[in-house]
């Protein structure tokens, strides 16, 4: 299933590639190729420590001006090559991205495909839903949700998590705040909050690349995992930079 998923990725980027070549004079298409390097590959939405250690990821997003886009995400740990460890995985994601009005609306479906987790085994299918809000006196509240369900349930339970927060900026710094928290996913004991992360980070425009360091500190609010939880007892500190290219 894994080199499955590698060679569709694969294909799928050649493909994106040459559509974007093709409609260049209309401008119908647009994109960006990113590459992160963070010390410890951290969940967005769960919370989770999917790896410890450090981590590299690169992406390719190619969006429809109407709002559809396709986005290939691969994670790869240095350590020990590609599916040899917790750090590796990949993504193949369809969705839609629309602004109405003052809301910002990005949902649709990844094909995950894990190599496994500290916690989990074996891939999933994953829908999800992310909305800004209006800002209010420059704040802008988000809410993030993902909807997991597994190829086989008797390798890996799959579940319903999410992440609220709030996010501004004082200068050029960006700054988030957040809680997640989970309905008893991946066959873990059920927590109402799980953690809170906060964020800062900052954008700094090179040539045509857009560098953005970023560090975050997470606190566990939920259970320890030997009682059942899902976010490690140690407070967590990590950091990573990523660049990204616009086309």
């Amino acid at each position: 299933m894994r080199k499955f998923a590698v060679v569709i990725a694969s294909l799928m980027l050649l493909l994106c590639v040459g559509l974007a070549g093709a409609e260049e004079k209309e401008s119908a298409f647009s994109g960006s190729v990113d590459v992160s390097w963070y010390s410890q590959y951290m969940d967005e939405v769960s919370g989770a420590t999917n790896f410890n250690k450090q981590i590299l990821q690169q992406s390719l997003t190619l969006s429809h001006r109407t709002g559809p886009y396709l986005y290939l995400w691969n994670s790869y740990s240095p350590k020990g090559g590609p599916n040899s460890d917790f750090g590796d995985e990949v993504d193949v994601s369809l969705g839609i991205a629309k602004e109405i009005g003052k809301w910002k609306i990005d949902g649709g479906y990844s094909y995950v495909n894990l190599q496994n987790l500290r916690n989990t085994k074996g891939d999933l299918h994953a829908f999800y839903l992310y909305v800004d809000g209006p800002a209010i006196f420059g704040i802008t509240p988000f809410v993030m949700t993902e909807w997991d369900i597994p190829f086989d349930k008797d390798v890996l339970e799959g579940g319903f998590l999410y992440r609220v927060g709030v996010k501004s900026s004082v200068s050029v710094i960006d700054i988030s705040l957040s809680v997640g928290g989970h309905d008893g996913a991946y066959g873990l004991r059920p927590e109402l909050l799980s953690f809170g992360r906060a964020t800062l980070s900052t954008t700094i425009s090179v040539w045509k690349l857009a560098i953005t360091p970023k560090v975050s500190y997470q606190r566990r609010f939920g259970y320890a995992p030997e009682d059942g939880g899902m976010i490690e007892k140690e407070n967590k500190v990590w950091g990573g930079v990523n660049l990204s290219y616009a086309f």
